[in-house]
């Protein structure tokens, strides 16, 4: 996946963000470790394309 893509999608698609705070994989869904690297720093961001 590309920066591209990833842009994209969070500037069409609402609700949650998932994404590793160490290794910067971005989640399809909540995890509470990251599949690539173990670690359990997922942060979650919320967007609204309403605002």
């Amino acid at each position: 996946m590309t920066l591209k893509d990833v842009l994209t999608g969070l500037l069409t698609d609402d609700g949650p963000h998932y994404e590793c705070r160490n290794c910067g994989m971005t989640l399809e869904e909540s995890h509470d470790v990251c599949p690539n690297c173990d670690s359990s720093e997922i942060a979650t961001y919320e967007f609204d394309s309403n605002s």
